[in-house]
């Protein structure tokens, strides 16, 4: 304000002296002149107009100086204002990733609890009242007479619940394998392809690198779901025989790479439900324990699932203490 006011009194002062002209001889300019001024003041009057322009300039070049100061002042609290909400907004979206993220590891982790506590249940009541039938079976076969229909009917009996008692064995494994509790990630792993996939006619060779360690149960878990569906889904769309399994045990990540050379597809394509559920459900569980899954496929050229999962050293625990 000082710096405008101070250039519009020079402006004024400089407006004034416009009225001492050259000399002339009509009026006013025969009294008010510029020889009269500078016959009355001693100081001609261009000089005083120029100390004005210069008054006036400055004035200007300073009101401008305090404007834009002023204007960069404005500008840098609406950048720093404009950083503060974009970082406050990175604060609230980290947050919410982890908050989905531990959701979607309670989400895991309940389930895993449920298909034990399920497993349990079939062992160890259902699969209890089978071996009694069974027996019961044959206690009748030594009783009853020796009749070809009695005979008959009690053995497609005992077909039947030898029949129940495998399948109920394999659904007690698929719900929750004891060996991944007892045995860890690999030979789990050997036995799943041995048991489910050799006697299809898929060959699954499993590659490990580096040291092989107990981590997290719930991370073993997730390496273990994700192996199963991802080479289920190689038994029934990709059209091969053979499909290779990478485990790579390196110090602060475990990485499980599975690939085939079947007919492939297109990530990009959007599924319709139910197809695409099983990848949705291997990247929720790669996310839940905070890692990353990448899809590489196309027509024709196969397709590899790879799960990247940090493991903190915390996390690591050597088999001899995991045993203990």
């Amino acid at each position: 304000a000082r710096n405008l006011q101070l250039a519009a009194v020079g402006f004024a002062i400089y407006g004034l002296t416009q009225i001492f002209v050259t000399k002339l001889d009509m009026f006013p300019a025969r009294w008010i002149s510029a020889d009269a001024f500078l016959a009355a003041t001693g100081v001609p009057v261009q000089a005083i107009r120029a100390v004005m322009a210069v008054v006036v300039l400055v004035g200007m070049i300073r009101a401008t100086q305090v404007v834009e100061a002023e204007r960069q002042k404005q500008l840098l609290a609406a950048q720093q204002a404009r950083l503060e909400a974009m970082e406050q907004i990175q604060v609230e979206l980290t947050k919410r990733e982890a908050l989905r993220r531990e959701l979607l590891r309670h989400t895991v982790q309940a389930q895993e609890d449920e298909r034990a506590r399920i497993a349990r249940e079939l062992h160890d009541e259902t699969a209890q009242i089978l071996s009694a039938f069974t027996l019961d079976l044959a206690t009748l076969q030594n009783v009853l007479p020796d009749h070809p229909d009695v005979r008959l009917l009690l053995d497609r009996l005992q077909t039947n619940s030898r029949q129940m008692s495998q399948g109920l064995y394999h659904l007690v494994h698929d719900l929750r394998p004891s060996q991944l509790d007892d045995l860890g990630l690999v030979p789990t792993l050997n036995y799943l392809f041995e048991r489910d996939f050799f006697p299809k006619g898929l060959n699954v060779f499993l590659e490990v690198q580096g040291e092989a360690r107990r981590v997290d149960p719930i991370l073993e878990t997730v390496f273990f779901r994700v192996a199963q569906e991802a080479v289920t889904n190689i038994a029934r769309h990709a059209k091969t025989k053979k499909a290779q399994i990478q485990l790579v045990y390196a110090p602060e990540r475990i990485t499980l790479k599975v690939s085939d050379n079947g007919v492939g597809f297109d990530p990009s394509e959007t599924f319709n439900p139910p197809r695409g559920w099983g990848l949705a459900g291997m990247r929720e569980r790669v996310e839940a324990v905070g890692g990353q899954m990448r899809i590489k496929s196309a027509p024709g050229e196969g397709t590899t699932i790879e799960a990247i999962v940090p493991t903190p050293e915390q996390l690591a625990l050597p088999d001899e203490e995991m045993q203990a």
